[in-house]
């Protein structure tokens, strides 16, 4: 089974699960003790105080492990939360002030499943299709984008539960982290609730919304390229080859692009999202290649929300 799985014109007003069957992230957990319910204390007698530690594994032949987590720790089924993103998104388009057709940008969603860690680090990359609008830069190169939205689930005991906005340009599938929110209202414990989102779910829609008229206006700024070389020296100072080749990024963005705000943006997202032959994800034994790329997508999105930045682009 390969670590991700796509399927291609979905219906979000309906569930996909039937779709998405031989997905990576389609399993059950499954929890065996690991320790015994007492252990000796540091005296080397036996502690009155149980201390039980709870793997969890995934249900199937090979049992693989996922994660080891006290009794107190509760699971959340991938295909539970996925339901229960879904049913938020459709639920978000009852408000009269969404600023989208709803039917119309709930159709043709491409989804992605995609497993880190073995499915560890469980994720659901949804694309809208639907959303997609044309952005011209100030040199005349034209792009397609479209809006995201990823569902992050975890097994690992230290990864948060969380449902992020996004942006993918199509030209180079560069990604874009806009914002984020917990689905959870606790972390994983007993008295976990997967908790009424429709509300934040409605401002990623909004957000994006936003974003499309600050991406047009990033597109026709124009911005030296001294300027922007020097902004990237200084984010990345202390980090030679990491530098070298984001600068060897930007001046790419800039002859595709033309010499404009947008092309320096465009320069980070390439990074973050290791679609460039000037960054990739290293090769391990664990594979970790999606999760790599939507924390590097949150340290880019620190720099673009950064006061730095919004100084860059102000100018």
């Amino acid at each position: 089974m390969t670590n991700n799985f796509t399927v291609e014109n979905c219906d979000l007003n309906y569930t996909n699960e039937f779709l998405l069957q031989d997905s990576p992230l389609n399993f059950k957990v499954k929890r065996h003790n690991l320790t015994s319910e007492y252990q000796d204390n540091k005296w080397g007698m036996q502690s009155t105080k149980p201390t039980p530690l709870v793997g969890l594994f995934k249900e199937g032949k090979e049992s693989t492990f996922l994660g080891a987590h006290t009794e107190r720790y509760h699971v959340v089924e991938n295909n539970d939360l996925f339901e229960h993103v879904r049913d938020a998104i459709v639920s978000s388009f009852d408000s009269n002030d969404n600023c989208y057709q709803t039917d119309n940008l709930l159709r043709n969603v491409t989804i992605t499943d995609k497993s880190s860690y073995d499915g560890a680090i469980s994720m659901r990359d949804m694309v809208f299709n639907n959303s997609k609008f044309e952005n011209v830069t100030n040199n005349g190169h034209t792009t397609s984008n479209a809006l995201r939205i990823i569902v992050l689930n975890s097994f690992d005991g230290k990864t948060p539960v969380k449902v992020y906005g996004g942006n993918i340009d199509f030209f180079c599938l560069n990604g874009m982290v806009l914002g984020s929110f917990d689905v959870l209202s606790k972390r994983h414990t007993k008295n976990l609730m997967l908790g009424n989102m429709s509300s934040s779910i409605r401002n990623l829609f909004l957000n994006y919304a936003r974003f499309t008229v600050d991406m047009k206006e990033q597109s026709q700024k124009t911005l030296d390229g001294e300027r922007g070389r020097a902004f990237i020296e200084k984010c990345f100072e202390g980090m030679d080859r990491k530098t070298s080749n984001m600068l060897n990024q930007y001046d790419e963005e800039c002859k595709t692009r033309g010499n404009n705000v947008w092309a320096l943006t465009s320069a980070f997202t390439a990074y973050s999202s290791g679609n460039s032959a000037f960054f990739s994800s290293k090769n391990t034994a664990n594979d970790h290649q999606e999760y790599t790329t939507l924390r590097r997508q949150n340290t880019v999105q620190r720099i673009l929300n950064s006061d730095g930045y919004r100084e860059l682009i102000a100018a």
